[in-house]
């Protein structure tokens, strides 16, 4: 069980950095897609972040 909410923080953290880092650097490049991918990439984040609190 601790070994799934390790993953789950993990995975959010992950999902934080490469979808927020990414979408911003593709936002300030002019491409709409980063907008979206960060729009994408934050509730995705909570939810892997609300599944490792609430194991």
């Amino acid at each position: 069980m601790e070994s799934s909410k390790s993953f789950c923080t993990f995975c959010g953290l992950v999902v934080t950095v490469v979808g927020i880092g990414g979408g911003s650097a593709a936002a300030a490049d002019g491409y709409v897609a980063g907008v979206a991918v960060i729009l994408i990439s934050i509730p995705l984040a909570g939810l892997c972040f609300a599944l490792a609190l609430g194991d």
